[in-house]
This record gives structure tokens, C-alpha cells and sequence, in this order.
């Protein structure tokens, strides 16, 4: 056999493994999204690393909710964590927990400031639905603290990936085609004890994919302020408490945790996680998002089959 015909087998037999590498890559990551909506519903997501998310911020009060620091004295959160069934709550008796991933923490990084005075969405309205249940429209409010947070490795004005609500809008009609790995974070409800919740002193963090919008079964109004997405883990969830808390894009703030609502599709639970988009009120609070932040992990991440496709033909090419 002569050396040229070798080299062309060796070729041939080359193409051939990469297309069913390839092939078997696609296939199964059809069924691990496929089966990723199995198992049982259990709150969970993993633990956030200290200095991970430095901009997150626990807001303790009436509420156990979330917030996002936007500058060392100014805090974003969800409308209802300061409008709690029609009450305004105290802005004295909301304290604000920054510099820790633990709640606990005594190692010296953990930092608190009262809240000065608040300022919730002039539209916020908690509507009442036809068929039971309410749903809450524009729900971002705008806390000042009494006393700025002193800046550190774990204290951090959050990044936003644009200074204006056009720019804001543009990265995310981008994000919602890149397939890109997002994360939503909270110290809400993990368990349940019968009746009672039982709330996590953990930062924990779930990693989100978003949606095209027609999926998101939002209401009409809505659509240019709130946007959804499905946990990369099917068991993860956003829950009661998480409200408020930051939500970030390859390592930008572009909104807020609202909650998550399931309905039943062909015999299967679908859960889908809301998030409030923060570029279409920054005109309203005054905000002129800086893009040189700190707010949180920046990691870029492919989907593990684009990773692993570009290693196999990186092989291949360096195999012929």
C-alpha cells in the first residue's frame, strides 16, 4: 500500500471518529437537558464562595430578602420586600448585610448599615389574578443607607455592562441567543419544616439559562421589564427570601430575583425562574450603571458540548 493511500485511510478513519464523537456529544446533551426537569423538587443550589459576589447583599428585616449594591450607599431590591401585603415598611428597622457569604461569619469582613430611606417603583402594583394568586408589577425599589459601606475584597459597587437603559437592552437581546450560563443568588428559603420555612445563613447560587421571551408567559406589560430563565440543574429553584437578590450575566448586573412559577406541559412540571430587568427603571432611580464594577464572578463559561466539540477538532486538526 503505498504512503499517500495510508495517509488517506488515516484521514478517512479520522473524519469518521470525530463525527461520531461528535454525534454522541449532541445526543447526549439532548437527554441530559431532556431528564435535567426529573428528581425531586429540592431548593438546593451550591454554596457562593466568599468574595465571589461582592456587590450581593442581605437585606434583614421585616423580610428576609436580597439586594445588589449599585454604589456603597444605595442599594437595589425588589419592590415587596419594602411593601410587605400593603404595608410600607419601617426603613429604620431594615439592616442591610454586606462583606459575607455566611450570615454568621465572625472573621471581620461582615459590615451592616441601616437603611435611610427607600424608594419603591412609582407602577408597582400587587394584581390580583382571575384565576387566584396575584401577580407584582414593577417590583424594584431603591434603598439609601444611613452610613456608605467602607469598600474591600468582599464589599464592591456592582458592573453593569452598559451606563443607559438602550445599552442595557442591547447585551441583554445578545445574552437571550448566546445560550450563556447566568447565576441568580439569595439566602431564601431552603426547606421546609410543616408550615415553617426554614431560610439559609448561606449565600447560595443557582445557575440559570435564559429563555426566549414567548416562553417566559409573562404578562403582556411586562415584557420589556422581566425576563425568565431554566435552572442548568433541574433540583435548583429560586425561592421565597431569594427576592431582590442579584442577578448577573457574564459577570454583569442586569437584574434582580422576582420568583419562580410551574404549570404543567404534556404531563411534565415546568419551572420557570423571573427575574427584573434593572435597565428600564435606572432612568426612573437615577442610575448611571457603571461598567468597572465588582459584581461578581466573570467567569465566561461555554456549554460543555461547544467545549468539548472545539477540544475533539482541535485534535483532529493536529492529528492531520
Amino acid at each position: 500500500m503505498s504512503e499517500v493511500h495510508m495517509y488517506e485511510n488515516r484521514q478517512q478513519s479520522s473524519s469518521t471518529l470525530l463525527v461520531k464523537l461528535l454525534f454522541i456529544l449532541l445526543i447526549g446533551d439532548r437527554y441530559l437537558l431532556a431528564s435535567s426537569e426529573e428528581g425531586g423538587k429540592i431548593i438546593g443550589g451550591r454554596k457562593a464562595r466568599k468574595g465571589e459576589f461582592p456587590s450581593t447583599v442581605c437585606y434583614d428585616g421585616n423580610a428576609r430578602c436580597g439586594g445588589t449594591l449599585v454604589t456603597l450607599d444605595k442599594v437595589i431590591s425588589a419592590g415587596h420586600c419594602f411593601n410587605i401585603d400593603g404595608t410600607l415598611v419601617d426603613a429604620s428597622q431594615v439592616i442591610i448585610i454586606a462583606g459575607v457569604v455566611n450570615l454568621n461569619d465572625k472573621s471581620g469582613s461582615k459590615q451592616e448599615s441601616v437603611v435611610k430611606e427607600y424608594k419603591i417603583h412609582e407602577k408597582f402594583e400587587r394584581r390580583q389574578l382571575r384565576f387566584g394568586g396575584h401577580y407584582v408589577l414593577y417590583d424594584i425599589a431603591l434603598a439609601i443607607l444611613k452610613n456608605p459601606f467602607v469598600p474591600s475584597d468582599t464589599v464592591k459597587p456592582v458592573s453593569f455592562p452598559a451606563s443607559d437603559p438602550a445599552g442595557m437592552q442591547k447585551f441583554v437581546q445578545k445574552l437571550r441567543t448566546s445560550n450563556e450560563i447566568c447565576f441568580a443568588t439569595g439566602y431564601g428559603v431552603v426547606a421546609m419544616q410543616g408550615k415553617d420555612r426554614v431560610v439559609s445563613d448561606d449565600l447560595k447560587v443557582a445557575e440559570v439559562r435564559l429563555l426566549p421571551q414567548i416562553e417566559c408567559r409573562l404578562l403582556s406589560e411586562m415584557a420589556d421589564f422581566e425576563i425568565c430563565g431554566s435552572a442548568v440543574r433541574g433540583n435548583e429553584q429560586t425561592a421565597p427570601g431569594d427576592s431582590g437578590s442579584t442577578f448577573l450575566c457574564s459577570g454583569s448586573f442586569i437584574g434582580l430575583t422576582k420568583g419562580s412559577k410551574s404549570f404543567d406541559l404534556n404531563g411534565k412540571q415546568i419551572t420557570l425562574l423571573i427575574f427584573t430587568l434593572v435597565g428600564p427603571s435606572m432612568d426612573y432611580f437615577g442610575l448611571t450603571g457603571s461598567v468597572q464594577g465588582g459584581g461578581g464572578s466573570s467567569t465566561l463559561q461555554l456549554h460543555p458540548v461547544i467545549f468539548l466539540s472545539l477540544l475533539i477538532t482541535s485534535i483532529y486538526v493536529s492529528w492531520n
